[in-house]
C-alpha cells in the first residue's frame, strides 16, 4: 500500500540547513571541549562558596548518580531506602527510545506498551498503571496529562522511583514516579550537530550548542534545535516533530544560582489504535503493516514547558530552593478506531468485520506549579542530622470538548483498502452543538501540600528516615455549554514515610521502608458522601551497595503493596452512579539490578523482576484470582557495551542487549494470553576523530513479531491490539567541537 508522507520534505531540508548554520556560527567551534564525546553528565551539583576544584577520574556512564530524586535531599541512591533506577544518556542511546515509557522499561518491574509514533504510551510498574498527570515529571515538576512528547536529544537522564512517592510528589501512582531530567548548560564551549536516518523513512537533524555567555563564565547557556520526520511499519502512521529547547544557568552570586528551562514542540501525528480479538477470543492474523483506521486520521499537538529554579546557600550546611513551572498541552484529534469484536463466522456476510467508530476531541490544559524546599544539616547529641521541609502548590485549568463519536460502517480487518473503499468520514458537528458533545467541560484542579523528611544518624552505620506530607486537592468540573456543575471535590490526606538503612560495610547496606500513596476520588457513596482517597501502602526491604572496587552498583528489593478503598459501582439499578470502596488487591515481587563498569571500557546494565498480583475482591467476579492485564510475572533486561581504548581500533564501541517479558493477559478477566517475547538490540559506534563519530543501531534485530495491548492495566479485548516495532536500523553521524 502506498505510504502517505505526513510532512513536507522542504521542512527536513530547512532543518538540516539550520542545524549546519548553528554549528558553523558557534563561538570557538574549533576549540577542544575536553569532552570529545559530548556526553558528560548534566547532573545538578550542590555548590558552596569554595574555590573551583577540578577532579579527574574514570567516569562510569551506566552507574547511577546522586540526585535526591526520591527525597529532595541530595543523597546517594545507595543510601536511599527505596528502589531507584537512573538511566543515563549513554544507556538511552543503546535503545533509541521514542518516548519516556521506553526508557523507563529498562528498570525492573516496568513495562511500556509501545504504540508506534504516538505520544500516548501505557506504562505499568509493579502491576499498576502509570498515569500522565500523577506518574510523570520533568525536572521533578508536574507536566500535563495528554502524553509527553519530548525530543530525547534534550534529555540527560531518566529517573525511575519505584513504589508510592506521595510524600514527595503528592498524588502519585503506586508503581512508580518517572522524572525526566533535561540537559543543563556546560562550563566549556561545545557544539554537536548530528544527522540520523533510519528504517521507515526516519530522518532527524539536530544541533546542541552550549557554553559560557560572558567572560567570567557566570552565565552559561544551552540550546537544542531539532527536527524529526518519521513513518512507521504501519501504513499512514507517522509523525513530524520540530523542537526547540533552551536552558540558562546564572551564578547571581557566590551563593545564589538561577536556572531557566524552556522547550516548545508542535507536532502532527497519525497514530494507530489497532484491532480486536474475534468473537471467540482468538487473535486474528492481521498483517503488521495494515492500518486499522481511516487514512484521514490526524492529531495536532502543541506542547510548551517553562521552568525557573532559584537556589540560595545560606552557608555550607543550609540552602533554600524555589522552583516554578508552567506547562501547556493542546490536542486536536480526529481519529477512527475499532471498538468491538471481529466476526469470525465464515458463513456470515459480516465475516472479518468489527464495529468502527469515528472520534473527535479537543483537549486543552495548562499546569502552573510552585515548589519551595529548605534543606540543611544540624547537630544534635553530638551527631549531624538532615532536615528537609517542603511546600507545593499547583493549578491545572482544563477545557475538554469531548466527544463527537459516531459508529460508521463495520471495518474489515483483513482488507487493506477497507478505510478508502467503503466509506467517507462524516464531518464533526459545530462545537456549539451541546447535544452531540455531551462530555464537554471546563474545570480546574488545585493541589496544596506541606511536608518534610528527617534523616537521623543515631550511629555511624544507622540512618533513620521519617516524615509525612499533608496534601489537599480541590477540583471542579462544569459543563462547557450549560455551566452546570458536573462534579467537584475537596479532600485531603496525610501520607507518612519511614525508612531505615544499616551499613554493613562502607559500600553495602540493608534497608527497610514503609510508604504510602494516595489518589483522590470524586466518587460518592450511597449516602451522598465522598468515598475518600484510594490508598496504596508499601513495605519494601532490600540491600544496595557498590562492589568490584566501587565500580558496580547492585540493588535487591522485596516489596508488598496493598490497595484499599478502590471505587466500584453499586449493582444496577444505580442511576446516580454510587460506589463502594473495596480492597483485596495485593502486589508482591522481587527486583534485582546491576549497573556500572566492572572492567575499564566495559559498561553493564542488568535487571530482573518477578511480580505476583493477587485479587481476592472485585466488582467483577471474573477478575478474582486473575493476573493483571499487561503485567508479566517475569522480566529480564540486559545491556552492555565495550569501548576499545588503545590500539588501531581505538574509539570503537560495540554492544547490545535484550529485553525478555513473560506471558501477560490482554485484560483483567483473562480473555487472551499474549506469548512471552524477547527483543534483541545491537549498537556500534566509531570515533573517527575527536570531532566526528559514526553510530549504527539495530532494534529488534531478530524481527520478533510482538503483539501488544495499549489499554493499560485494565486491558481490553475489544480494541487496542497492535504490533510493536519490527526490525529497525538507525545510522547517525555526529560532529562535535
Amino acid at each position: 500500500m502506498k505510504r502517505r508522507r505526513i510532512c513536507n520534505r522542504k521542512h527536513v531540508t530547512t532543518a538540516l540547513a539550520l542545524a549546519a548554520i548553528a554549528a558553523i556560527s558557534t563561538q570557538a567551534a574549533a576549540q577542544d571541549s575536553g569532552d570529545p564525546q559530548g556526553q558528560d553528565s548534566d547532573t545538578p551539583k550542590t555548590v558552596t562558596n569554595l574555590d573551583q576544584v577540578t577532579v579527574v577520574g574514570s567516569r562510569q556512564p551506566f552507574k547511577p548518580v546522586d540526585t535526591g530524586v526520591g527525597t529532595k535531599i541530595p543523597m546517594d541512591v545507595v543510601d536511599t531506602p527505596q528502589s531507584i533506577t537512573i538511566v543515563s544518556r549513554e544507556l538511552m542511546d543503546m535503545i533509541t527510545p521514542q518516548n519516556v515509557g521506553e526508557v523507563a522499561t529498562l528498570a525492573p518491574g516496568v513495562r511500556n506498551g509501545e504504540r508506534d509514533v504516538s505520544t500516548i504510551f501505557d506504562v505499568t510498574a509493579r502491576g499498576f498503571p502509570v498515569t500522565y498527570s500523577r506518574g510523570f515529571r520533568i525536572n521533578t515538576m508536574p507536566f500535563t496529562n495528554n502524553g509527553i512528547l519530548i525530543d530525547f536529544d534534550t534529555v540527560d537522564r531518566v529517573e525511575i522511583v519505584r513504589g508510592p512517592s506521595s510524600i514527595i510528589y503528592g498524588q502519585a501512582d503506586y508503581g512508580t514516579t518517572i522524572n525526566t531530567a533535561l540537559k543543563r548548560p556546560r562550563a566549556k564551549q561545545s557544539t554537536e550537530t548530528a544527522f540520523t536516518i533510519g528504517s521507515y523513512d526516519f530522518y532527524k537533524a539536530y544541533t546542541d550548542v552550549t557554553g559560557p555567555l560572558n567572560e567570567d563564565g557566570s552565565v552559561r547557556g544551552r540550546a537544542v534545535v531539532s527536527y524529526e520526520d518519521r513513518n512507521s511499519q504501519t501504513d499512514y502512521v507517522g509523525r513530524d516533530l520540530p523542537s526547540v529547547y533552551t536552558a540558562l544557568d546564572w551564578d547571581l552570586s557566590d551563593n545564589t544560582f538561577l536556572e531557566l528551562t524552556a522547550f516548545y514542540n508542535k507536532s502532527h501525528l497519525v497514530t494507530n489504535y489497532g484491532f480486536s480479538l474475534t468473537d471467540d477470543n482468538q487473535l486474528p492474523d492481521v498483517p503488521r503493516a495494515f492500518f486499522q483506521g481511516h487514512n484521514k486520521n490526524g492529531v495536532d499537538l502543541t506542547t510548551a514547558f517553562f521552568m525557573a529554579s532559584l537556589t540560595h546557600h545560606f552557608n555550607d550546611r543550609w540552602n533554600l530552593k524555589a522552583m516554578a513551572s508552567y506547562a501547556e498541552n493542546d490536542v486536536d484529534a480526529r481519529e477512527s478506531y475499532i471498538s468491538g469484536r471481529v466476526n469470525n463466522d465464515p458463513n456470515s456476510p459480516l465475516y472479518g468485520t468489527a464495529p468502527f467508530y469515528d472520534f473527535y476531541v479537543n483537549d486543552y490544559l495548562e499546569t502552573a506549579a510552585a515548589d519551595l524546599t529548605l534543606t540543611g544539616e544540624f547537630d544534635f547529641l553530638g551527631r549531624s542530622h538532615t532536615l528537609m521541609l517542603n511546600s507545593f502548590y499547583s493549578s491545572t485549568p482544563t477545557r475538554l470538548i469531548c466527544c463527537y463519536e459516531s459508529e460508521e460502517q463495520r471495518f474489515n480487518v483483513f482488507d487493506p483498502k477497507s478505510p478508502e473503499r467503503y466509506f467517507d468520514l462524516n464531518s464533526p458537528p459545530p462545537l456549539s452543538d451541546a447535544s452531540t458533545y455531551l462530555y464537554s467541560e471546563i474545570g480546574d484542579s488545585r493541589e496544596l501540600a506541606v511536608g518534610g523528611l528527617l534523616l537521623l544518624h543515631p550511629t555511624d552505620r544507622l540512618t533513620v528516615m521519617t516524615g509525612a506530607r499533608w496534601t489537599q486537592i480541590e477540583t471542579h468540573h462544569d459543563d462547557l455549554f450549560t455551566g452546570a456543575r458536573n462534579r467537584s471535590l475537596k479532600d485531603n490526606a496525610i501520607t507518612p514515610r519511614l525508612g531505615v538503612v544499616y551499613d554493613l560495610t562502607d559500600n553495602l547496606n540493608l534497608y527497610g521502608s514503609y510508604s504510602e500513596g494516595v489518589i483522590f476520588q470524586t466518587a460518592r457513596t450511597e449516602d451522598g458522601s465522598l468515598l475518600g482517597p484510594e490508598e496504596g501502602v508499601q513495605w519494601e526491604f532490600g540491600t544496595k551497595g557498590n562492589i568490584v572496587d566501587d565500580r558496580l552498583f547492585y540493588g535487591v528489593s522485596v516489596f508488598r503493596i496493598e490497595r484499599s478503598n478502590v471505587a466500584v459501582a453499586l449493582p444496577p439499578p444505580n442511576p446516580e452512579g454510587f460506589v463502594r470502596g473495596i480492597g483485596g488487591q495485593i502486589h508482591e515481587g522481587v527486583e534485582l539490578e546491576l549497573m556500572g563498569e566492572p572492567l575499564p571500557g566495559w559498561n553493564l546494565f542488568g535487571s530482573y523482576s518477578y511480580l505476583k498480583v493477587e485479587v481476592s475482591e472485585s466488582a467483577n467476579p471474573n477478575e478474582v484470582g486473575k493476573q493483571r492485564a499487561n503485567s508479566p510475572r517475569g522480566q529480564f533486561k540486559l545491556y552492555s557495551n565495550y569501548e576499545i581504548k588503545d590500539g588501531p581500533l581505538r574509539g570503537l564501541t560495540f554492544g547490545g542487549g535484550l529485553m525478555y517479558f513473560s506471558s501477560r493477559m490482554i485484560d483483567n478477566i483473562g480473555s487472551y494470553r499474549f506469548d512471552p517475547y524477547t527483543r534483541m538490540d545491537l549498537s556500534l559506534s566509531y570515533r573517527l576523530s575527536d570531532n566526528i563519530q559514526l553510530s549504527l543501531s539495530g532494534i529488534n534485530i531478530l524481527d520478533e513479531k510482538i503483539v501488544n495491548s495499549i489499554s493499560g492495566t485494565s486491558g481490553s479485548a475489544n480494541g487496542g491490539i497492535i504490533y510493536q516495532d519490527p526490525r529497525m536500523y538507525y545510522a547517525k553521524i555526529a560532529f562535535r567541537y
